[in-house]
């Protein structure tokens, strides 16, 4: 499974480099529009790194059993409760604004 970490590193460096060619503003009061993918890849690249490093140290230490596999999914319906959220905050928006 070490193939997925160095995979999405390159695909956010790729994106990282692609930010610095967007447009600039010239007004000094307004943010450019690069800045917040920009944060995005930049806490997505940090979260990849901590992805392999784990996932090498888990390759390293050899403690993939099956029992831990399928042991690590606490609660198999958790994506469900997050799509209720979000489905209830895009139509409770007009009310509490957009944050």
């Amino acid at each position: 499974m070490a193939f997925y970490p160095s995979s999405l590193l390159h695909f956010l460096c790729f994106f990282l480099i692609m930010t610095f060619n967007l447009p600039e503003t010239e007004s000094t009061g307004t943010i450019n529009p690069n800045i917040w993918p920009m944060i995005i890849l930049l806490v997505m690249l940090l979260m990849g790194i901590l992805l392999a490093i784990r996932t090498f140290r888990e390759n390293k230490n050899n403690q993939h059993n099956k029992e831990q596999e399928q042991s690590e999914v606490a609660n198999p319906h958790y994506h469900w409760l997050i799509m209720i959220v979000l489905v209830g905050y895009v139509l409770f928006m007009p009310v509490i604004g957009f944050f």
